[in-house]
């Protein structure tokens, strides 16, 4: 039997960050939505979805990219999903769906955001994953200086990311952390990894990382990106974001730039 079909999913539950809203049609904001047009476009309700997000949530413009928005051609509701971004980076659990009806009315509105605490805000970091959580002890990065890799204004993660072989660095290290999680062992000297990166046809770059051993992943590679990941502290981690696909699973992992810990892990054959 696999010893990696025997190894649970776990990560950040975000109890406290959870919110739904539900709306009548005679609210104030959907009296001042409400469109002269039989039907609104999908640019129409997002513009609408925007404008609600940004008083209901206190966000910006810059603070999330549209991941996926359409038209029900069954009942004009429009659904838009969002991803929150800090400094150009994707909060890999931070969620915003909000619909919005063929007349611009804002029907519900979902979200995990990440709202910033202030100063007085107890900010003490707490294991998401139990005993799930792995670490080596040591800032994957290895950059010999003491960065708070977690303070969502600091732009070093862009930093690592201009340099090929910095980045190659930090994230062969994630790869070998993961693959120890997984009771897999991988020899960083001998595997004579390269980096390679490509566009999608959505326009984003896609990172991997090739000559990883096939007795780890099936194609010899691990797709990967940086990003943040909320706690249920309240804090932000960075980590990154790995995708490995084996022949009987497909391990989702984040791995803390900080201090190499397993934050997060998901197998999508699995997860319900």
């Amino acid at each position: 039997m696999d010893t990696n079909t025997r190894i649970q999913n776990f990560g950040p539950s975000l109890i406290k960050q959870r919110k739904h809203f539900n709306y009548s049609m005679d609210t104030t904001i959907n009296k001042d939505n409400i469109s002269n047009k039989e039907n609104i476009g999908v640019e129409e309700a997002k513009f609408i979805g925007f404008r609600h997000i940004y008083v209901t949530l206190g966000l910006e413009e810059n603070d999330f990219v549209v991941k996926n928005a359409y038209q029900s051609s069954s009942n004009g509701i429009t659904h838009i999903y969002l991803k929150q971004i800090i400094n150009g980076i994707e909060i890999t659990n931070s969620d915003i769906n909000i619909n919005i009806d063929r007349r611009g009315r804002v029907i519900t509105m979902g979200s995990t955001a990440y709202i910033k605490p202030t100063a007085a805000d107890n900010m003490i970091e707490e294991d998401s994953g139990g005993q799930h959580r792995t670490s080596n002890n040591q800032n994957i990065l290895d950059l010999g200086k003491d960065n708070d890799f977690s303070d969502p204004r600091n732009t070093y993660i862009r930093d690592i990311m201009a340099s090929a072989d910095l980045r190659l660095a930090s994230v062969s290290k994630a790869i070998k952390i993961l693959a120890r999680h997984l009771d897999k062992n991988i020899d960083l000297e001998t595997s004579g990894f390269t980096d390679s990166a490509s566009t999608d046809i959505h326009g984003d770059i896609i990172y991997a990382v090739k000559g990883v051993p096939t007795n780890f992943t099936r194609d010899g590679q691990v797709v990967y990106k940086p990003a943040y990941i909320q706690l249920d502290s309240g804090k932000l981690e960075s980590v990154w974001d790995l995708q490995v696909k084996q022949n009987t699973n497909w391990w989702n992992a984040f791995v803390s730039t900080r201090d190499g810990k397993v934050v997060s892990l998901i197998n999508w054959t699995t997860y319900d």
